[in-house]
């Protein structure tokens, strides 16, 4: 990862080769979003539902939905999630 420039003062910064002005990354990348279908992702490669994640963690089916769908969940929690369906690697990609 190649970091050049600055992010001050609307400064274009160069970043894995590609232009970012400041401010643009967070609105380019929903974050939300990623971390929601990353874990959802992990959840269909172990064949885990929400039913069954809702069971495992002792929470309730429809809350555990709407959070994951909202994606605005903590990074604590998402290390919960992936703990208790034996999720040992992470893909990012």
């Amino acid at each position: 990862m190649v970091i050049t420039g600055s992010l001050v003062n609307d400064k274009i910064t160069i970043y894995d080769d590609s232009a970012i002005k400041r401010g643009d990354f967070m609105s380019e990348v929903d974050w939300n979003k990623r971390a929601k279908n990353l874990l959802r992702a992990e959840m269909t490669r172990k064949d885990v539902t929400v039913r069954d994640l809702a069971e495992k963690l002792g929470e309730d089916e429809r809350n555990l939905a709407n959070k994951i769908s909202r994606g605005t969940f903590t990074a604590a929690f998402m290390l919960q999630c992936l703990e208790s369906i034996g999720s040992r690697d992470l893909r990012l990609d």
